[in-house]
Protein backbone atom coordinates (compact mmCIF):
# COMPACT_ATOMS: atom_id res chain seq x y z
CA UNK A 1 0.00 0.00 0.00
CA UNK A 2 1.07 3.71 -0.30
CA UNK A 3 2.05 5.96 2.56
CA UNK A 4 -1.21 7.71 2.02
CA UNK A 5 -3.09 4.75 1.85
CA UNK A 6 -1.44 2.92 4.95
CA UNK A 7 -1.93 6.22 7.04
CA UNK A 8 -5.51 6.00 6.02
CA UNK A 9 -5.55 2.22 7.07
CA UNK A 10 -3.95 3.20 10.46
CA UNK A 11 -6.75 6.38 11.08
CA UNK A 12 -9.07 4.03 10.73
CA UNK A 13 -7.80 1.21 12.60
CA UNK A 14 -7.74 3.65 15.73
CA UNK A 15 -11.19 4.59 14.91
CA UNK A 16 -12.19 1.53 15.56
CA UNK A 17 -10.08 0.96 18.89
CA UNK A 18 -11.42 4.16 19.85
CA UNK A 19 -15.40 3.10 19.79
CA UNK A 20 -14.47 -0.23 21.15
CA UNK A 21 -11.88 0.72 23.86
CA UNK A 22 -12.12 2.73 27.36
CA UNK A 23 -9.42 5.64 27.39
CA UNK A 24 -6.71 3.84 28.88
CA UNK A 25 -7.51 0.70 27.35
CA UNK A 26 -7.20 2.34 23.83
CA UNK A 27 -3.54 4.12 24.29
CA UNK A 28 -2.34 0.78 26.09
CA UNK A 29 -3.71 -0.97 22.94
CA UNK A 30 -1.34 1.66 20.63
CA UNK A 31 1.56 1.43 23.15
CA UNK A 32 1.49 -2.60 22.99
CA UNK A 33 0.87 -2.39 18.74
CA UNK A 34 4.29 -0.64 18.08
CA UNK A 35 3.93 2.61 19.82
CA UNK A 36 5.88 2.08 22.73
CA UNK A 37 8.99 0.38 20.54
CA UNK A 38 8.46 3.44 18.12
CA UNK A 39 9.05 5.77 20.90
CA UNK A 40 11.90 3.95 21.46
CA UNK A 41 13.28 4.51 18.71
CA UNK A 42 12.66 7.75 18.23
CA UNK A 43 13.11 9.05 22.27
CA UNK A 44 14.90 5.98 23.96
CA UNK A 45 13.92 3.75 26.65
CA UNK A 46 14.04 6.69 28.83
CA UNK A 47 10.45 7.45 27.82
CA UNK A 48 9.18 4.93 29.41
CA UNK A 49 8.50 7.24 32.88
CA UNK A 50 6.77 9.31 30.67
CA UNK A 51 4.34 7.21 29.14
CA UNK A 52 3.66 5.56 32.06
CA UNK A 53 2.72 8.70 34.06
CA UNK A 54 0.50 9.25 30.85
CA UNK A 55 -1.11 5.70 31.12
CA UNK A 56 -1.65 6.77 34.86
CA UNK A 57 -3.34 9.73 34.12
CA UNK A 58 -5.92 7.88 31.53
CA UNK A 59 -6.61 5.39 34.15
CA UNK A 60 -7.01 8.64 37.10
CA UNK A 61 -9.28 9.98 34.55
CA UNK A 62 -11.46 7.23 33.83
CA UNK A 63 -11.59 6.87 38.03
CA UNK A 64 -13.06 10.06 37.96
CA UNK A 65 -16.08 9.47 36.07
CA UNK A 66 -14.63 10.57 32.28
CA UNK A 67 -15.49 9.01 29.29
CA UNK A 68 -14.40 9.68 25.91
CA UNK A 69 -10.46 10.85 24.01
CA UNK A 70 -12.38 14.85 23.75
CA UNK A 71 -13.20 14.36 27.34
CA UNK A 72 -9.94 12.72 28.60
CA UNK A 73 -7.58 15.73 25.75
CA UNK A 74 -9.21 18.67 27.46
CA UNK A 75 -8.27 16.88 31.33
CA UNK A 76 -4.87 16.73 30.33
CA UNK A 77 -4.92 20.34 29.30
CA UNK A 78 -6.57 21.46 32.40
CA UNK A 79 -4.60 19.55 34.70
CA UNK A 80 -1.29 19.00 32.98
CA UNK A 81 1.42 16.92 34.36
CA UNK A 82 5.17 17.09 35.34
CA UNK A 83 7.58 14.28 36.05
CA UNK A 84 10.87 15.30 37.65
CA UNK A 85 14.44 13.42 37.02
CA UNK A 86 17.66 13.81 37.58
CA UNK A 87 19.71 15.25 34.55
CA UNK A 88 22.67 13.84 36.22
CA UNK A 89 21.93 10.27 36.20
CA UNK A 90 21.11 9.85 32.17
CA UNK A 91 23.50 7.78 30.64
CA UNK A 92 26.01 8.92 27.80
CA UNK A 93 24.76 9.24 24.20
CA UNK A 94 21.33 10.88 25.43
CA UNK A 95 19.63 13.40 24.50
CA UNK A 96 16.43 14.36 26.73
CA UNK A 97 14.02 17.16 25.30
CA UNK A 98 12.47 18.67 28.07
CA UNK A 99 10.13 21.69 28.67
CA UNK A 100 11.72 24.70 30.43
CA UNK A 101 8.92 24.17 32.91
CA UNK A 102 9.56 20.63 33.72
CA UNK A 103 13.53 21.38 33.89
CA UNK A 104 13.59 23.78 36.97
CA UNK A 105 16.04 22.68 39.50
CA UNK A 106 17.85 20.65 36.98
CA UNK A 107 21.01 21.17 35.47
CA UNK A 108 22.85 19.13 32.75
CA UNK A 109 26.62 20.45 31.09
CA UNK A 110 25.16 20.60 27.10
CA UNK A 111 21.57 22.83 27.20
CA UNK A 112 20.61 23.54 23.96
CA UNK A 113 17.52 26.35 23.38
CA UNK A 114 15.99 25.06 19.66
CA UNK A 115 13.26 28.15 19.48
CA UNK A 116 14.26 31.08 20.28
CA UNK A 117 12.67 33.19 17.75
CA UNK A 118 9.43 33.07 18.62
CA UNK A 119 7.99 35.92 20.70
CA UNK A 120 5.04 36.78 22.88
CA UNK A 121 2.32 38.57 21.35
CA UNK A 122 -0.21 39.45 23.65
CA UNK A 123 -3.92 39.91 22.86
CA UNK A 124 -5.09 43.32 21.59
CA UNK A 125 -8.49 42.60 22.48
CA UNK A 126 -8.74 40.46 25.56
CA UNK A 127 -7.92 41.77 29.09
CA UNK A 128 -7.78 39.48 32.10
CA UNK A 129 -7.51 40.10 35.81
CA UNK A 130 -8.23 37.73 38.28
CA UNK A 131 -11.30 35.72 37.06
CA UNK A 132 -12.47 38.57 34.97
CA UNK A 133 -12.00 38.84 31.09
CA UNK A 134 -12.86 42.28 29.36
CA UNK A 135 -13.82 42.57 25.30
CA UNK A 136 -13.66 45.65 24.53
CA UNK A 137 -15.73 46.19 21.10
CA UNK A 138 -13.75 49.44 19.87
CA UNK A 139 -9.91 49.52 21.17
CA UNK A 140 -9.64 53.05 20.46
CA UNK A 141 -11.59 54.01 23.47
CA UNK A 142 -10.84 52.29 27.03
CA UNK A 143 -12.20 53.14 30.10
CA UNK A 144 -9.06 54.37 31.69
CA UNK A 145 -9.06 51.03 34.41
CA UNK A 146 -9.49 48.73 31.24
CA UNK A 147 -6.34 50.37 29.40
CA UNK A 148 -4.61 50.56 32.85
CA UNK A 149 -5.02 46.57 33.39
CA UNK A 150 -4.21 45.79 29.92
CA UNK A 151 -0.71 47.54 30.20
CA UNK A 152 -0.43 45.69 33.23
CA UNK A 153 -0.92 42.47 31.88
CA UNK A 154 1.53 43.48 28.98
CA UNK A 155 3.99 43.82 31.92
CA UNK A 156 3.37 40.62 33.35
CA UNK A 157 3.61 38.72 30.44
CA UNK A 158 7.07 40.10 29.66
CA UNK A 159 8.12 39.93 32.87
CA UNK A 160 7.12 35.93 32.74
CA UNK A 161 8.73 35.65 29.58
CA UNK A 162 12.22 36.82 30.75
CA UNK A 163 11.74 34.30 33.63
CA UNK A 164 11.62 31.43 31.35
CA UNK A 165 14.76 32.71 29.68
CA UNK A 166 16.40 33.09 32.97
CA UNK A 167 15.64 29.56 34.34
CA UNK A 168 16.30 28.49 30.59
CA UNK A 169 19.70 29.42 30.20
CA UNK A 170 20.86 28.28 34.02
CA UNK A 171 20.08 25.10 33.41
CA UNK A 172 23.26 24.75 31.50
CA UNK A 173 26.87 24.14 33.46
CA UNK A 174 29.20 23.98 30.72
CA UNK A 175 27.68 24.98 27.29
CA UNK A 176 24.90 26.87 25.81
CA UNK A 177 23.34 26.64 22.41
CA UNK A 178 21.07 29.65 21.60
CA UNK A 179 19.47 29.14 18.24
CA UNK A 180 16.18 29.23 16.07
CA UNK A 181 14.20 29.04 13.22
CA UNK A 182 11.97 30.91 10.50
CA UNK A 183 11.01 31.59 7.68
CA UNK A 184 13.11 33.17 4.88
CA UNK A 185 12.82 36.81 4.26
CA UNK A 186 11.18 37.18 7.73
CA UNK A 187 11.92 39.36 10.38
CA UNK A 188 13.28 39.00 14.04
CA UNK A 189 10.19 39.00 16.67
CA UNK A 190 11.29 41.95 19.00
CA UNK A 191 10.17 40.11 21.72
CA UNK A 192 11.95 36.59 20.99
CA UNK A 193 14.39 35.70 23.42
CA UNK A 194 17.12 35.83 20.34
CA UNK A 195 16.44 39.00 19.82
CA UNK A 196 16.50 39.81 23.67
CA UNK A 197 19.93 37.95 24.11
CA UNK A 198 21.12 39.78 21.11
CA UNK A 199 20.45 42.39 23.07
CA UNK A 200 22.30 41.64 26.07
CA UNK A 201 25.17 40.64 24.83
CA UNK A 202 26.24 43.15 22.60
CA UNK A 203 29.48 43.98 24.27
CA UNK A 204 30.70 40.23 25.06
CA UNK A 205 33.47 39.44 22.87
CA UNK A 206 31.96 36.98 21.09
CA UNK A 207 34.45 35.04 17.70
CA UNK A 208 32.13 35.13 14.76
CA UNK A 209 32.61 31.98 12.72
CA UNK A 210 31.27 32.28 9.42
CA UNK A 211 29.73 29.81 7.74
CA UNK A 212 28.49 29.53 3.69
CA UNK A 213 25.64 27.24 4.75
CA UNK A 214 24.07 29.47 7.30
CA UNK A 215 21.73 32.24 7.29
CA UNK A 216 23.83 34.46 8.64
CA UNK A 217 27.28 34.05 11.44
CA UNK A 218 27.45 32.02 14.25
CA UNK A 219 28.86 33.86 17.02
CA UNK A 220 30.70 31.58 20.05
CA UNK A 221 31.66 33.36 23.58
CA UNK A 222 33.77 31.24 25.80
CA UNK A 223 35.06 32.27 29.53
CA UNK A 224 37.17 30.94 32.57
CA UNK A 225 34.22 31.74 35.13
CA UNK A 226 33.87 30.37 38.58
CA UNK A 227 32.23 27.51 37.37
CA UNK A 228 34.34 26.83 34.22
CA UNK A 229 36.03 23.60 33.77
CA UNK A 230 39.66 24.26 35.34
CA UNK A 231 41.41 21.43 33.49
CA UNK A 232 42.99 22.23 30.22
CA UNK A 233 42.59 20.94 26.74
CA UNK A 234 45.39 18.01 25.33
CA UNK A 235 48.65 20.09 23.66
CA UNK A 236 47.21 18.19 20.52
CA UNK A 237 43.33 18.93 21.08
CA UNK A 238 41.60 20.78 17.69
CA UNK A 239 38.40 21.88 18.26
CA UNK A 240 35.67 20.63 15.74
CA UNK A 241 35.14 22.36 12.81
CA UNK A 242 31.40 22.39 12.22
CA UNK A 243 31.80 21.89 8.19
CA UNK A 244 33.26 18.29 9.65
CA UNK A 245 30.38 17.49 11.90
CA UNK A 246 28.03 15.67 9.25
CA UNK A 247 31.32 13.34 8.42
CA UNK A 248 31.90 12.95 12.23
CA UNK A 249 28.16 12.39 13.27
CA UNK A 250 26.42 10.77 10.17
CA UNK A 251 23.60 9.90 12.59
CA UNK A 252 22.79 12.95 13.32
CA UNK A 253 21.28 13.31 9.18
CA UNK A 254 20.26 9.84 9.23
CA UNK A 255 16.83 9.80 8.92
CA UNK A 256 14.76 7.66 11.67
CA UNK A 257 13.99 4.17 10.53
CA UNK A 258 10.04 4.30 9.09
CA UNK A 259 7.98 2.44 12.37
CA UNK A 260 7.22 -1.25 11.07
CA UNK A 261 3.05 -1.77 10.78
CA UNK A 262 1.88 -3.81 12.94
CA UNK A 263 -0.32 -6.72 12.50
CA UNK A 264 -3.89 -5.80 12.72
CA UNK A 265 -5.35 -6.37 15.77
CA UNK A 266 -7.24 -9.55 16.32
CA UNK A 267 -11.18 -8.81 16.92
CA UNK A 268 -12.41 -12.03 18.37
CA UNK A 269 -16.02 -11.17 17.76
CA UNK A 270 -15.39 -10.57 14.33
CA UNK A 271 -17.42 -13.59 13.14
CA UNK A 272 -16.61 -14.76 9.39
CA UNK A 273 -19.19 -14.30 7.01
CA UNK A 274 -19.96 -18.17 6.44
CA UNK A 275 -19.89 -18.44 10.14
CA UNK A 276 -22.33 -15.86 10.93
CA UNK A 277 -25.38 -17.36 13.30
CA UNK A 278 -29.01 -18.34 11.81
CA UNK A 279 -32.01 -17.11 13.53
CA UNK A 280 -32.92 -19.32 16.12
CA UNK A 281 -36.45 -19.29 14.76
CA UNK A 282 -37.54 -19.65 10.88
CA UNK A 283 -39.86 -17.21 10.72
CA UNK A 284 -37.52 -14.52 11.85
CA UNK A 285 -34.78 -15.75 10.22
CA UNK A 286 -34.20 -12.71 7.90
CA UNK A 287 -33.93 -10.34 10.98
CA UNK A 288 -31.43 -12.80 13.08
CA UNK A 289 -28.40 -10.63 12.88
CA UNK A 290 -30.17 -7.37 13.82
CA UNK A 291 -32.44 -9.36 16.63
CA UNK A 292 -28.83 -10.81 18.16
CA UNK A 293 -27.87 -6.98 18.31
CA UNK A 294 -31.29 -6.05 19.84
CA UNK A 295 -30.87 -8.84 22.22
CA UNK A 296 -27.36 -7.70 23.47
CA UNK A 297 -28.98 -4.32 24.06
CA UNK A 298 -31.75 -5.33 25.93
CA UNK A 299 -28.80 -7.49 28.44
CA UNK A 300 -26.62 -4.70 28.73
CA UNK A 301 -29.56 -1.98 29.17
CA UNK A 302 -31.41 -4.45 31.63
CA UNK A 303 -28.72 -6.18 33.72
CA UNK A 304 -28.02 -2.71 36.07
CA UNK A 305 -31.52 -2.54 36.96
CA UNK A 306 -33.42 -4.15 40.33
CA UNK A 307 -34.93 -7.46 39.12
CA UNK A 308 -38.31 -6.19 39.99
CA UNK A 309 -37.60 -3.27 37.59
CA UNK A 310 -36.80 -5.33 34.80
CA UNK A 311 -40.46 -6.09 33.40
CA UNK A 312 -41.57 -2.72 33.27
CA UNK A 313 -38.10 -1.47 31.91
CA UNK A 314 -38.43 -4.37 29.13
CA UNK A 315 -41.42 -3.13 27.48
CA UNK A 316 -40.46 0.66 27.77
CA UNK A 317 -37.10 -0.56 25.75
CA UNK A 318 -39.06 -2.12 23.24
CA UNK A 319 -41.32 0.87 22.68
CA UNK A 320 -37.97 3.05 22.68
CA UNK A 321 -36.22 0.79 20.42
CA UNK A 322 -38.72 1.31 17.58
CA UNK A 323 -36.03 3.96 15.71
CA UNK A 324 -33.07 2.19 16.28
CA UNK A 325 -34.43 -1.51 15.29
CA UNK A 326 -37.76 -0.49 13.61
CA UNK A 327 -37.09 -2.83 10.95
CA UNK A 328 -37.91 -5.68 13.88
CA UNK A 329 -41.80 -4.88 14.03
CA UNK A 330 -43.56 -3.83 17.63
CA UNK A 331 -44.53 -7.26 18.43
CA UNK A 332 -41.70 -8.98 17.88
CA UNK A 333 -39.73 -6.06 19.33
CA UNK A 334 -41.69 -7.03 22.81
CA UNK A 335 -41.58 -10.98 22.76
CA UNK A 336 -38.19 -10.79 22.33
CA UNK A 337 -37.85 -8.29 25.59
CA UNK A 338 -40.30 -10.42 27.84
CA UNK A 339 -37.75 -13.32 26.66
CA UNK A 340 -35.09 -11.37 27.98
CA UNK A 341 -36.47 -10.95 31.45
CA UNK A 342 -37.14 -14.41 31.48
CA UNK A 343 -33.36 -15.30 31.54
CA UNK A 344 -32.14 -12.75 33.84
CA UNK A 345 -34.96 -14.37 36.01
CA UNK A 346 -32.87 -18.03 35.78
CA UNK A 347 -31.74 -19.29 38.72
CA UNK A 348 -28.63 -20.50 37.07
CA UNK A 349 -27.49 -17.31 36.18
CA UNK A 350 -28.48 -14.67 38.30
CA UNK A 351 -24.52 -14.22 39.15
CA UNK A 352 -24.28 -12.93 35.78
CA UNK A 353 -27.09 -10.36 36.68
CA UNK A 354 -26.08 -8.78 39.73
CA UNK A 355 -23.34 -5.38 40.62
CA UNK A 356 -20.84 -7.85 40.81
CA UNK A 357 -20.88 -8.89 37.21
CA UNK A 358 -18.58 -6.79 34.56
CA UNK A 359 -21.07 -6.11 31.82
CA UNK A 360 -19.47 -5.62 28.24
CA UNK A 361 -16.48 -5.71 29.60
CA UNK A 362 -13.19 -4.57 27.27
CA UNK A 363 -10.14 -6.35 27.20
CA UNK A 364 -6.73 -6.15 25.24
CA UNK A 365 -3.87 -7.84 25.42
CA UNK A 366 -1.35 -10.23 23.55
CA UNK A 367 -2.02 -13.97 22.73
CA UNK A 368 1.23 -15.08 21.80
CA UNK A 369 2.66 -12.30 19.15
CA UNK A 370 -0.76 -11.01 18.08
CA UNK A 371 -2.80 -8.16 19.91
CA UNK A 372 -6.19 -8.89 20.82
CA UNK A 373 -9.10 -6.58 21.95
CA UNK A 374 -12.64 -7.20 22.00
CA UNK A 375 -15.79 -7.10 24.99
CA UNK A 376 -16.50 -9.83 26.82
CA UNK A 377 -20.47 -9.87 27.44
CA UNK A 378 -19.91 -11.35 30.66
CA UNK A 379 -17.51 -11.66 33.25
CA UNK A 380 -17.70 -12.20 36.82
CA UNK A 381 -14.95 -12.52 39.26
CA UNK A 382 -15.27 -14.46 42.15
CA UNK A 383 -12.68 -14.76 44.73
CA UNK A 384 -11.44 -18.57 44.15
CA UNK A 385 -12.38 -18.28 40.40
CA UNK A 386 -13.50 -16.73 36.45
CA UNK A 387 -16.76 -17.11 35.14
CA UNK A 388 -16.73 -16.04 31.35
CA UNK A 389 -19.99 -15.58 29.46
CA UNK A 390 -20.90 -15.15 25.86
CA UNK A 391 -24.30 -14.76 25.07
CA UNK A 392 -25.09 -15.79 21.48
CA UNK A 393 -28.36 -15.34 19.21
CA UNK A 394 -29.02 -18.36 16.73
CA UNK A 395 -29.82 -21.89 16.89
CA UNK A 396 -28.08 -23.25 19.46
CA UNK A 397 -25.45 -25.70 18.65
CA UNK A 398 -24.72 -26.99 22.39
CA UNK A 399 -22.97 -29.92 21.08
CA UNK A 400 -20.75 -28.73 18.36
CA UNK A 401 -20.58 -24.65 18.71
CA UNK A 402 -18.93 -22.67 15.64
CA UNK A 403 -14.95 -22.95 15.62
CA UNK A 404 -15.46 -19.22 15.40
CA UNK A 405 -17.15 -19.20 18.65
CA UNK A 406 -14.87 -21.39 20.58
CA UNK A 407 -11.97 -19.02 19.33
CA UNK A 408 -13.38 -16.22 20.27
CA UNK A 409 -13.61 -17.19 24.02
CA UNK A 410 -10.61 -18.99 24.14
CA UNK A 411 -8.59 -15.84 23.13
CA UNK A 412 -10.81 -14.10 26.03
CA UNK A 413 -9.53 -17.06 28.54
CA UNK A 414 -6.27 -16.57 27.54
CA UNK A 415 -5.86 -13.14 28.04
CA UNK A 416 -7.47 -13.40 31.44
CA UNK A 417 -5.29 -16.31 32.29
CA UNK A 418 -2.36 -14.00 32.56
CA UNK A 419 -4.41 -11.31 34.22
CA UNK A 420 -5.59 -13.84 36.92
CA UNK A 421 -2.98 -17.17 36.53
CA UNK A 422 -4.01 -18.69 39.67
CA UNK A 423 -7.64 -18.34 39.39
CA UNK A 424 -9.29 -21.12 37.29
CA UNK A 425 -11.52 -20.08 34.48
CA UNK A 426 -15.36 -21.42 33.64
CA UNK A 427 -15.78 -20.36 29.81
CA UNK A 428 -19.53 -21.10 28.50
CA UNK A 429 -21.69 -20.15 25.67
CA UNK A 430 -24.85 -19.34 26.85
CA UNK A 431 -28.02 -19.75 23.73
CA UNK A 432 -30.44 -17.05 23.75
CA UNK A 433 -32.90 -19.13 22.13
CA UNK A 434 -34.06 -21.95 24.86
CA UNK A 435 -31.51 -20.59 27.35
CA UNK A 436 -28.53 -23.69 27.00
CA UNK A 437 -25.05 -23.40 27.95
CA UNK A 438 -21.91 -25.12 26.11
CA UNK A 439 -19.22 -24.88 28.66
CA UNK A 440 -15.87 -24.85 26.75
CA UNK A 441 -12.90 -26.82 27.89
CA UNK A 442 -9.43 -25.97 28.34
CA UNK A 443 -8.73 -28.34 26.12
CA UNK A 444 -10.89 -27.33 23.40
CA UNK A 445 -9.69 -23.84 24.21
CA UNK A 446 -6.39 -24.68 23.52
CA UNK A 447 -7.21 -26.79 20.70
CA UNK A 448 -8.80 -23.56 18.64
CA UNK A 449 -5.81 -21.59 19.80
CA UNK A 450 -3.10 -23.50 17.83
CA UNK A 451 -5.65 -24.50 14.97
CA UNK A 452 -5.67 -20.21 14.35
CA UNK A 453 -1.44 -20.68 14.70
CA UNK A 454 -1.56 -18.60 18.03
Amino acid sequence: PTDLGSAVAKIEHYLRLSVNLSVAGFFETVLAQGGRDAFYRRLGTGVDESLNAFIRQAYDFEAEGGVGLADFVAYSRAYGGEIKRDLGNIVENQVRIMTIHGSKGLQAPIIYLPDTLTGIEPSEQLVSKDNALFWPADLHFLPPLIEAEKEQMSLNEAAEHQRLLYVAMTRAASCLFITGWQKSRSSKNKQSWFTLISQGIEKLPFKEIAQEAQDEPILRYCHEGKGAHKNKAPADYKALDIADVPQRYPWAFTPPVPDEEPLRPLVPSAVPEKQKPEGFSSPHAKNALLEGLYQHYLLEELSPLPASDRPIAARRLAEKSATQFGEINDSRRLELANHIVKLTQDSRYEDLFTPQALIEFQISGLVGTRSVIGQIDRLVIYDDRLWLVDFKSGNPKADNPPQSYILQLALYADILGQIYPDKPLQADIIWLADFSATSLSAEQRQSALQSAQL
